[in-house]
């Protein structure tokens, strides 16, 4: 996944030093870092909190032409966070017990990276509301007919829901 910066913070993102935008460009991206450890906040099912402390592969099938655009950018003294707003459809089952809906979603998620001088990363803490997520899939919260496999190949296929003329 390529980080998408939104215009106004693209001058302060370019003033991060260059490890740092790698380290943050491999963590969204999903690719695991080794000695950072990734902490889970909020009240989240076990199997929730471990998939996204290890790169969110069952998050990311749920939604896997997610768009992610870093909206945010705050450094503090010993650590910066990252606020990554996405928006896209569930295409994919949500952690076996949302079938795919084709519904869009549009969420945050935050990332507080911790470092010490001398010893570099300490930790990386990931908040995520999953209740927004599930309100939006289940929308009016009534049953409804699940999407036949050929509309959820065609959702995949064409994840802007543009129709060819």
């Amino acid at each position: 996944m390529t980080v998408v910066i939104r215009r106004d913070l693209v001058e302060r993102w370019q003033g991060l030093d260059h490890r740092l935008r790698a380290r943050v460009s491999a963590v969204l991206s999903a690719s695991l870092l080794p000695g950072l450890a990734s902490i889970v906040e909020g009240k989240l099912p076990d199997a929730f909190a471990r998939d996204l402390a290890t790169g969110g592969c069952l998050f990311r099938s749920a939604f896997p032409e997610l768009t992610r655009v870093v909206a945010s950018i705050t450094s503090h003294h010993d650590s910066i966070d990252v606020v990554v707003a996405c928006a896209g459809r569930q295409t994919g089952p949500f952690y076996g017990l949302i079938a795919p809906t084709l519904r869009h979603v549009e969420f945050e998620l935050s990332h507080r990276f911790t470092v010490e001088v001398d010893r570099g990363w300490r930790e990386h803490r990931i908040h995520i509301d999953v209740r927004r997520i599930v309100t939006q899939l289940a929308a009016d919260g009534r049953c409804r007919e699940q999407p036949s496999p050929t509309q959820v190949r065609t959702a995949r296929a064409n994840p802007l829901g543009e129709h060819p003329e």
